[in-house]
This record gives C-alpha cells, sequence and structure tokens, in this order.
C-alpha cells in the first residue's frame, strides 16, 4: 500500500512543477509538448531513444526539459540526459527547490552541460544561472 501512495505523491509532484514549466515556456513563445498531457498528440516524440518530458520550440531554440521529484536522482538516466545534453538543443533540468543540491551533484559528476532550474516554495521557476 505505502508503494501505491509513493507514487501517487510522486506523479502529483511531477505533474505540478510539469504545469509550472510548460505556462512558463508557453509565456515566452515556445510551442510546448509535454509527456504529462492528457492528449497522446500532445506528448514529445522520442528523440535519440528516449521521451523528454516536455519539448518546446521556437523561432529561435529548442528546449528538452527533464523534469525531477527527487527520488532516485543520482543514478537515475544518466544515458538519456547524455544524449539530451549533447545534441545541440538546450537542455534544462527542473527540481524542486529542495533538490537542488543534487542536480548540482550530478551535472558536476558526470560532467553534463544542461541548466539547472528549479521550483521555489511558491511555485515560481527559477534559474540557478
Amino acid at each position: 500500500m505505502e508503494l501505491k501512495g509513493y507514487h501517487y505523491k510522486y506523479s502529483q509532484k511531477y505533474s505540478q512543477i510539469t504545469r509550472i514549466v510548460v505556462d512558463h515556456l508557453k509565456e515566452k513563445g515556445y510551442y510546448v509538448k509535454a509527456k504529462d498531457s492528457n492528449s497522446s498528440s500532445d506528448s514529445p516524440q522520442k528523440l535519440q531513444g528516449f521521451t523528454p518530458d516536455i519539448y518546446a520550440v521556437n523561432d529561435f531554440s529548442k528546449i528538452i526539459v527533464e523534469i525531477e521529484a527527487c527520488e532516485r536522482f543520482l543514478g537515475k538516466d544518466l544515458t538519456k540526459w547524455k544524449r539530451f545534453s549533447n545534441n545541440g538543443n538546450k537542455f534544462w533540468v527542473v527540481v524542486p527547490e529542495y533538490c537542488l543540491n543534487k542536480a548540482i551533484v550530478k551535472k558536476e559528476v558526470f560532467n553534463l552541460p544542461y541548466e539547472i532550474y528549479y521550483i521555489t516554495s511558491f511555485g515560481e521557476l527559477k534559474s540557478l544561472a
């Protein structure tokens, strides 16, 4: 039973973060596809064998976004992140504020060129830079 509760909490947090990032990117003029959407036609396509959580494009750039809720963070998705961060697009990793240190460590330990964004306790998207 506890595992179901854990999955629900993770899923709920993931959905909240997804909505915040999607809204932010749309405000900036991006066309956005998100894995968390209700329609499969709004989900991103696979890129280099993996499906990103969010894919955003405008006239000037493409952004691949992966959302992490902090559980199982350090070793998770390393191959996917390497592919996303080395394909010429911007690559963001978005985490809750309390998970910021883990995102920084993963970036430094594995030498991955991604941009770190975090969600504050007030639901605001902030860049680490």
